[in-house]
């Protein structure tokens, strides 16, 4: 009786530690998380507790094809993973994350950012990216998505659509070394204000005339950010990126609020 007592609560502690590791498959992402310092008690196995405690991650490098295992890394907010082996990538769950440097990963053919809505910089200059959609990510202020020089070679980047139209804090593009990017879609604010400090090919050129699907039903308005009680609203855009004024009480629609504290709140207006 005594016997099957312990191999019941041996088994049920195993179990309890394999749920309390983090799931890692590829060796060279494991060996960069130790490299790192993720795996502070040296076991050579990242448990949750771990993963949680680190907020900035730079494994650039390292011949990474597979980051499975990042998901739970779930208070990253800086993530540096250049110069990998890496085709596709899940950050769905990486929530917090600001800063993303994902470039030279050529072999990269998507990239979801969708449930990024803190994301500020973002890099991504020679992947496999033809297209990206950066409409979820309203905070965005830095975008680097050009090719790079490589010693004697010229490495191009793969991008043939670009809309930067609904990131209204954008300040900062790189966009040259794009041979098959006819055209990035600017809104008007940029347009006047910000394009003369932007970089692109010449045979490339800013239009605010971009063709898209029409958009879903609306049916509910996310929230972007957590604006403090005492965060005041500075300023108000339309979907488009037209700034509004903050006063126009006839003014109905979609209107993105940006607050003194940073933070962004969307809403609809109907009345």
């Amino acid at each position: 009786m005594k016997k099957t007592i312990f191999i019941i609560c041996l088994a049920f502690l195993i179990n309890v530690s394999q749920a309390q590791n983090v799931n890692i498959t590829n060796a060279n992402f494991l060996n960069a998380l130790i490299s790192a310092g993720v795996d502070i008690n040296h076991d050579s196995i990242i448990q949750t507790s771990e993963a949680l405690a680190v907020s900035s991650l730079s494994i650039g490098s390292m011949s990474i094809s597979n980051l499975t295992g990042i998901e739970a890394f779930t208070n990253l907010t800086s993530l540096a993973c250049p110069i990998n082996s890496l085709t596709t990538v899940d950050l769905s769950k990486n929530i917090l994350l600001q800063y993303l440097d994902i470039g030279g990963n050529s072999s990269l053919a998507n990239l979801d950012l969708s449930k990024n809505d803190s994301l500020k910089s973002l890099d991504i200059i020679f992947t496999g990216l033809t297209t990206i959609d950066l409409s979820h990510n309203l905070l965005l202020e830095s975008l680097s998505c050009s090719g790079t020089i490589y010693g004697s070679l010229t490495l191009n980047n793969k991008l043939t659509s670009l809309d930067v139209s609904k990131n209204i804090l954008l300040n900062s593009l790189s966009a040259e070394m794009n041979p098959h990017l006819p055209k990035i879609c600017v809104n008007a604010d940029q347009l006047a204000n910000k394009v003369s400090s932007w970089s692109k090919d010449s045979i490339c050129v800013w239009t605010t005339t971009c063709v898209s699907p029409p958009p879903p039903p609306v049916t509910s308005i996310p929230e972007i950010g957590n604006p403090k009680t005492s965060a005041k609203i500075i300023r108000c855009f339309d979907i488009l990126g037209k700034e509004i004024d903050v006063n126009n009480s006839s003014y109905k629609g979609i209107i993105i609020y940006l607050y003194s504290d940073g933070s962004t709140k969307k809403v609809l207006k109907m009345e």
